[in-house]
């Protein structure tokens, strides 16, 4: 095996390995075939472009373009659950990956973008690698690029960072340690011995046998070194599920962990509560009042201290008070479970509530673990408007208006046609949400917790016109949003159901109990809950959100003949409020932007990302081919010597220092000053060489030339031993001999 091919060999094994430490980040492993294709792809591109004596920016440039052909390879397959216009969001698939991770706790939902994300940085990784490993022999630096896989989940997860994904990086270093030690093995006399009677050990074997002797020691101390650090974990080996399984309930987000609780095998409790609501009550955690092409998501918001202010969009509070008491156990949240409306809370610790949605959120130093063990008790009145004054009001319009009525512009025209081809036959808000609901909950959708294809308006698009299945979160999804398109404000809510009383008098609340539903806004009524998720016998749509005829009397679900001596509501002239009087086939205007319009800055972002990094790395790549061209050089003998003597120089240049004047000896000498004793003799022999090139009549004899590159290269390291280890690092990434060389050819004069 030559000596590249080994090289790369081992930095293809430690990508490989690399790639395994983001198992711990998703639950899909999908994205492993296509990235160990690329990295394979990219290796055996680089070993066929290095056998025929290509340079590295050659290699670099035919990697990059192989990563690209696979990532639209992978696009491609994606192309049936993505768009029917090949490559028309394919930049957009980068922002929603992003988006992902950095929404979704780990183990991440199954999602395809990552796929493309992943596979697209492991291409990278593989390039890098080889290029410092093979193309610039840089061994010692071949850990930083897997190393940055490695670092994805180690700042990523709030677990125990692994030993087992540390040690796969160090695996793959080693291996790539060992793999230049076997290169120059074959050179290696030291230590190998030939003694009669006895084999003859080759280099090889001795090299082995050494690297053993050290690296199963290193290993050890590793482990303990690692298990020495609070942020690292030896039982876990972190290419699991992750922590979350099997253990306490996390709800730093609340749309992160809803699906993957919902489908736990066992369903534990979490909470109990008593209240005097015979029916008992849902428990609010938190409110999502923004929505875009990622989903429903929480927006910023002020932290009031205190008891709740007003009940926002009610001018008194209802006269009805009720009374709740909470016990929680094994349950790790930074939103506290309260009844909406609460008017009294009294909880130990420190809280402050957000005066728009009423959610209260812990303000103290663990607040992803307020509320394990957590007892407290809560005031609140219940929101249960009166039917027929509901289905005569209008849409209001609510302080948080910007957020809660804001319908995205490129929002696909399906949903919107849908919306109001359920609605069409009715003329007030709350008959049209009325309609929305009961299409929802009709036996053309099916509740299941089963993960869906695809995320954002992928997955609502699925749900709504393809599968037709899935569970509270995007039956909450689709009518927040379709009820928003038709003119209503509207936010999603995510928290629990009432759950299960036991003896008459104590409600316990599991896991399953985790739920998602609506909120919409009236004029008059303030923020109302709906129910669309046909989730079983708990779930139940409340009678004022159901429409029937002849509805009359109070508490009474809306009433359609009521509803026909009413006006449309005029509403909000803003383009969502707009929308409810527009044709079915009208877009929604809400931004005045396009798809592109919201891809094009993620385009900009990667392109001048890649444009950086190519103007950045462009010096080093240049600087470091000149100089594996001079040290491997062709052509006449005197030519290669010349070249060997400009590498010396440039590379005095790189360092920061000034190429001395004079004949070569005397250059020689100069430089001898501050190289070793055995390096001063090297540095007289290439200028005594360098004098018989340039001014013997006949410099043609092999013999002259042989080890010279390597005396060269010898001499270079001399030279920077004595330079600071920033300006060793300076001299590579920035080289100043090629603007230093520039610069003498712009004056018109050249340095000897």
């Amino acid at each position: 095996m030559r000596s590249d091919d080994r090289l790369t060999l081992a930095s293809l094994i430690a990508t490989i390995l690399a790639t395994l430490t983001l198992l711990p980040l998703t639950q899909d492993r999908g994205f492993l075939v296509p990235a160990f294709i690329t990295a394979l792809a990219v290796a055996g591109t680089g070993v066929l472009l290095r056998r025929n004596r290509l340079t590295n920016e050659a290699v670099v440039l035919v990697g990059q373009v192989v990563v690209l052909l696979i990532i639209l390879v992978l696009y491609a397959g994606m192309m049936p659950a993505v768009s029917d216009n090949p490559f028309a969001n394919f930049a957009g698939q980068y922002g929603a990956a992003v988006d992902h991770l950095r929404s979704q706790a780990a183990p991440m939902e199954v999602n395809r973008p990552i796929r493309l994300l992943f596979t697209t940085a492991v291409g990278v990784i593989m390039i890098m690698t080889d290029l410092l490993v093979t193309g610039l022999r840089r061994h010692v630096w071949g850990i930083a690029p897997p190393l940055t896989l490695f670092l994805v989940p180690a700042m990523s997860l709030s677990d125990d960072v692994s030993v087992i994904g540390g040690l796969l990086v160090a695996v793959g270093y080693i291996g790539i340690l060992l793999a230049e030690g076997l290169n120059r093995a074959g050179r290696w006399t030291r230590g190998v011995e030939v003694v009669e009677d006895e084999p003859r050990r080759s280099p090889s074997a001795v090299l082995w046998g050494s690297a053993l002797l050290i690296t199963i020691p290193a290993i050890a101390l590793a482990l303990v070194g690692w298990m020495a650090v609070p942020t690292t974990s030896v039982l876990d080996t972190g290419l699991g599920s992750g922590r979350g399984k099997d253990g306490p309930l996390q709800l730093s987000d609340p749309t992160l962990d809803l699906r993957r609780q919902l489908t736990r095998p066992d369903d534990l409790t979490i909470l109990t509560y008593t209240t005097d609501r015979p029916t008992g009550s849902y428990l609010r955690l938190a409110s999502l009042p923004k929505f875009d092409n990622r989903g429903w998501q929480n927006a910023p918001i002020d932290v009031l201290e205190g008891q709740p202010g007003p009940i926002p969009g009610l001018a008194t509070d209802p006269n009805t008070r009720r009374r709740t008491t909470i016990n929680i156990g094994d349950f790790n949240s930074e939103y506290l479970p309260l009844p909406y409306a609460p008017r009294n809370v009294q909880v130990p610790g420190d809280w402050g509530y957000d005066g728009q949605s009423l959610v209260y959120l812990s303000t103290g130093d663990n607040r992803t673990e307020a509320t394990r063990g957590l007892k407290y008790s809560v005031d609140s009145v219940d929101i249960e408007p009166d039917g027929n004054a509901l289905s005569t009001a209008a849409a209001g319009k609510p302080s948080d208006n910007d957020l809660t009525a804001e319908v995205p512009g490129d929002v696909p025209q399906e949903v919107i046609d849908l919306a109001f081809e359920i609605t069409k036959d009715y003329r007030t808000p709350a008959l049209k949400a009325a309609a929305i609901q009961s299409y929802l909950r009709s036996d053309e959708f099916t509740y299941s917790t089963e993960p869906g294809p695809g995320s954002g308006y992928e997955a609502l698009t699925n749900f709504l016109f393809k599968d037709k299945t899935g569970y509270c979160e995007q039956y909450a999804g689709a009518m927040a949003l379709m009820t928003r398109i038709i003119g209503i404000p509207t936010r999603v809510s995510v928290g629990f159901l009432p759950g299960e009383q036991v003896n008459g008098e104590r409600w316990e609340v599991s896991t399953h109990d985790l739920h998602a539903w609506p909120e919409l806004y009236f004029e008059g009524q303030g923020w109302v809950r709906w129910e669309p998720t046909p989730a079983g016998p708990t779930a139940v749509a409340p009678p004022w959100t159901v429409a029937r005829e002849g509805g009359t009397g109070e508490s009474q679900p809306p009433s359609a003949s009521a509803s026909e001596t009413v006006e449309e509501p005029t509403g909000d002239p803003s383009p969502s409020a707009a929308s409810s009087t527009a044709s079915p086939s009208a877009a929604p205007q809400g931004s005045g932007q396009s798809g592109w319009g919201n891809t094009l800055p993620v385009v900009l972002a990667i392109i001048g990302g890649a444009l950086v990094l190519a103007l950045a790395s462009l010096p080093a790549l240049v600087r470091a081919a000149r100089r594996r061209s001079r040290l491997h050089g062709r052509g006449p003998m005197k030519d290669q010597v010349e070249g060997l003597w400009t590498e010396l120089r440039d590379t005095s240049y790189d360092l920061g220092r000034r190429w001395p004047e004079g004949s070569p000896r005397a250059i020689g000498r100069q430089i001898a000053s501050s190289l070793e004793t055995a390096e001063v003799s090297q540095m007289a022999q290439l200028s005594r060489t360098v004098e018989r090139a340039r001014y013997a009549p006949a410099f043609n004899r092999a013999e002259e030339l042989e080890g010279l590159p390597a005396l060269t290269q010898s001499l270079r390291k001399g030279m920077g031993r004595s330079t600071s280890r920033g300006r060793r690092v300076l001299s590579v990434i920035a080289p100043r001999s090629l603007w230093v060389r520039f610069r003498q050819r712009f004056q018109g004069r050249r340095g000897h």
